[in-house]
């Protein structure tokens, strides 16, 4: 049914990679026991009361680029109407 279709390559997913780290969840925060998870705990925090309470980020996860950088990815966003 379709005729064209975006294909990307998949994510380094070898030993050096690291698993994949989940900071929030959907539905809880969970506890925040190092720094990295800290950090991205205040990070959502700020997104909230920057917004004034209308934009909240949840199930953030994440894995470490290359340069041992932590790369977040596919955040949930909810907001108030």
């Amino acid at each position: 049914p379709y005729q064209h279709f975006i294909a990307t390559r998949l994510l380094p997913c070898g030993e050096i990679d690291g698993p994949l780290r989940k900071f929030t969840g959907s539905s809880e925060i969970g506890k925040a026991t190092d720094d990295l998870t800290k950090a991205v705990h205040a990070f959502a925090h700020f997104m909230l009361i920057y917004t004034s309470g209308f934009l909240l980020l949840s199930d953030l996860q994440g894995l470490f680029d290359a340069r041992r950088v932590m790369c977040l990815f596919d955040p949930q966003g909810h907001t108030y109407v």
